[in-house]
């Protein structure tokens, strides 16, 4: 299986308009007000550039969504999230596809739940179509929310 990446271009475009405008601000405060500037003041326009200039670093927020199949476990990354989530097929106890959800049961740990609400209607397909051959191919149970449909795999 190949890796499903999603880069969510509409988030992207508003993570570097704020980030412009908080950097913009806070600059054009300090250079306009700078020697009539109280300690606040400073601390408020400092705190205002570094929230723009984080705007613009992979770890405030990810733009991206990935699915990345293993040898021996799937990768998954999705949108907000700092860090990888590893699971392994064996922990697997079924995988749901909901309209705006799909949902990883695990046994004995907390279930993933990953919003495709937001998605566009081509990658919300491309998502549903990647579980239902991850589910084929590591013989899982796959329940599909909606008019009553199960199937097991």
């Amino acid at each position: 299986m190949e890796p499903l990446i999603f880069k969510r271009k509409v988030h992207t475009i508003v993570k570097i308009i704020v980030g412009v405008i908080f950097t913009t601000l806070g600059t054009y405060n300090i250079l306009s007000n700078f020697g009539e500037m109280h300690i606040y003041n400073w601390i408020i326009n400092i705190l205002l550039i570094i929230l723009g200039i984080s705007n613009f670093t992979p770890y405030s927020g990810s733009t991206n969504a990935s699915l990345v199949p293993g040898g021996h476990d799937l990768k998954i990354r999705w949108r907000n999230w700092a860090l990888w989530k590893l699971i392994r097929p064996d922990e697997v106890e079924k995988i749901v596809l909901g309209r705006l959800f799909i949902l990883i049961k695990r046994n004995g740990k907390k279930p993933v739940r990953l919003e495709v609400d937001s998605f566009e209607k081509d990658q919300k397909t491309q998502i549903y179509n990647f579980f239902i051959e991850y589910a084929k191919q590591e013989n899982l149970d796959l329940e599909r929310h909606g008019p009553g449909e199960k199937q097991n795999h």
